[in-house]
């Protein structure tokens, strides 16, 4: 009988061994590494703990803004929608000939014969119209390693155009430190264009649901910069590869590289409810990448219009969110968006007040892990000790990247402390050798 009892104690204990086994192995595989799986499961330690929210310091500032006197100050020219360009079905006019005369000596006079003219063909506009749902295919998912979606999600849209990499390649060019918590759509952007050159790749804000559907339904998904919040309190910034929607259950079809909840066999994305997916994507200023052959450019033009001009696509921006802060001024996602728009165009003093009402209604703890506009904005504005807080503030967050050590640096040099400058400057260099903004403000 303890025989018995031994070797069942004894399978059990093997079976035990070999799933634990089967469970690291896969974990390794799944996360990229093997110091990867132990973040990943360090942090979801972590999450079953009981922990006070991480507030990143802020302050108050001395005035309050209307919406209302802020966009008005701006002198805003308001922008007509353009039509939207269409394909034109020519139609020849018949010729029609006069009848003959006959030959005769002295010939009869006949009326003149008005040659007759069809009606121009209705215009055929370029694009399909909107369907009620949509869901490609044609694409490899792929679930990221840590910290990786951005990698992973561009991996999985240049698979639909035929490009197989993996996203440990993307991994390499985009991020190469895997501990780097962000990747930049400017860094997406020229990776694809250097790359595959035989694409052509779009960076667009102001982007809408109608837009969206219009683009899914004529075979063109898009990438989107969003924000991901599983839990209460626990947001990041997050990539998606969306390719579809359905209008009858008010939902967005995404490729997601995180989230398994709801996945199926085989995979066919997962749905994300229509307002949880708008506002989450509003915490990025409504961008999306857009990836297309060259000959799919006039339909792109027929969706897009005149937006495929950044200028254009800037100027309309600015018009559509002020309208948006007026109807909804304590959005602060909304003022935030303005901020980054008007230093886009040029408006560094009008930012820095955006986004410190942005700043002093609230906003997500790990805001400034992935969004730098503030920092430029305090920089140009002579705002430097506003911008050194801010950046240590983010930093103790846990939120450490190439982007918050140069603006940290900047910030040193501008207040005359040079080796503190140099400090953060060769701690940015450890998070990205190669990113130039900080080779350049080192040498300066």
């Amino acid at each position: 009988m303890k025989n018995r009892l031994f070797r069942l104690f004894g399978l059990l204990g093997s079976l035990f061994f070999l799933g634990a086994i089967t469970i690291f192995a896969y974990g390794v595989y799944r996360y990229g590494s093997v110091a990867a799986l132990m973040n990943r499961v360090r942090v979801e330690v972590a999450s079953l703990q009981p922990s006070e929210p991480v507030v990143v310091a802020t302050f108050v500032p001395e005035q309050q803004v209307s919406a209302d006197e802020f966009t008005a100050a701006l002198e805003l020219e308001t922008t007509q929608p353009l039509p939207t360009p269409v394909l034109i079905v020519e139609t020849v006019p018949p010729v029609v000939e006069p009848e003959a005369v006959a030959a005769t000596e002295t010939a009869t006079p006949q009326p003149t014969l008005t040659p007759t003219v069809l009606p121009t063909a209705t215009p055929i506009p370029i694009y399909a119209p909107k369907l009620d749902f949509v869901n490609l295919t044609g694409y490899q998912h792929n679930w990221q390693t840590w910290n990786n979606c951005g990698p992973a999600t561009i991996a999985t849209y240049l698979s639909f155009h035929g490009k197989r990499i993996a996203q440990a390649d993307t991994a390499a060019v985009l991020k190469p430190n895997e501990s780097d918590k962000n990747v930049r759509v400017d860094e997406i952007v020229s990776f694809v264009e250097s790359r595959f050159p035989d694409l052509v790749v779009t960076p667009l804000i102001n982007g809408s649901a109608e837009e969206l559907q219009l683009l899914l339904s004529n075979n063109l998904p898009v990438m989107l910069q969003t924000w991901l919040e599983e839990d209460p309190d626990d947001g990041m910034g997050h990539y998606r590869f969306l390719v579809g929607y359905d209008q009858a259950t008010a939902e967005w079809i995404v490729s997601d590289s995180y989230v398994s909840t709801g996945v199926e066999s085989p995979y066919a994305g997962i749905r994300v409810e229509n307002q949880k997916f708008l506002d989450h994507w509003l915490v990025f200023d409504n961008i999306f990448i857009l990836i297309y052959e060259p000959d799919e450019a006039e339909l792109v033009r027929s969706i897009i219009g005149d937006d495929l001009d950044p200028e254009q696509n800037l100027e309309r921006a600015l018009v559509d969110y002020a309208a948006k802060l007026q109807a909804d001024d304590q959005n602060p996602f909304l003022w935030h968006t303005m901020g980054d728009l008007l230093l886009q165009d040029g408006r560094p003093e009008q930012a820095a007040q955006a986004y410190d009402q942005a700043r002093a209604i609230g906003l997500p703890w790990r805001m400034f892990w992935y969004n730098f506009g503030v920092f430029e904005a305090y920089s140009l504005v002579g705002r430097h000790q506003d911008a050194l807080d801010l950046a240590d503030a983010t930093i103790e967050s846990g939120g450490p990247g190439e982007e918050i050590y140069l603006w940290k640096g900047i910030a040193h040099k501008a207040l005359g402390n040079e080796a503190a400058a140099q400090d953060a400057f060769n701690k940015g260099l450890w998070w990205n050798p190669t990113y130039q903004p900080i080779l350049e403000a080192s040498r300066s």
